[in-house]
């Protein structure tokens, strides 16, 4: 990860943690790998920049057609090697 700065309405400097392109890459291949979608829209802290230490992935995964539970399945079985930051 590496860090980010701007300035919030107050004008004070925010520091946030944005996502290493290499992470999110791996993850984006492994979905498409898994479940070949449509689209893949990443949202929340990581899109706009500000992720905690804590902080997950939001993804919408756009799939037509498909059984929502499966493909979850689908999805999580590709991921079950671990990731790890």
């Amino acid at each position: 990860m590496c860090v980010g700065y701007w300035i919030d309405r107050e004008g004070r400097a925010m520091k946030g943690h944005m996502l290493d392109q290499g992470i999110l890459d791996d993850v984006v291949r492994r979905i498409v790998e898994a479940a070949q979608p449509e689209k893949i829209i990443l949202f929340g802290s990581a899109a706009s920049g500000w992720m905690g230490p804590h902080s997950d992935l939001d993804l919408l995964i756009v799939k037509e057609g498909a059984q929502r539970r499966a493909l979850a399945g689908n999805i999580s079985s590709a991921g079950s090697t671990g990731w790890t930051r």
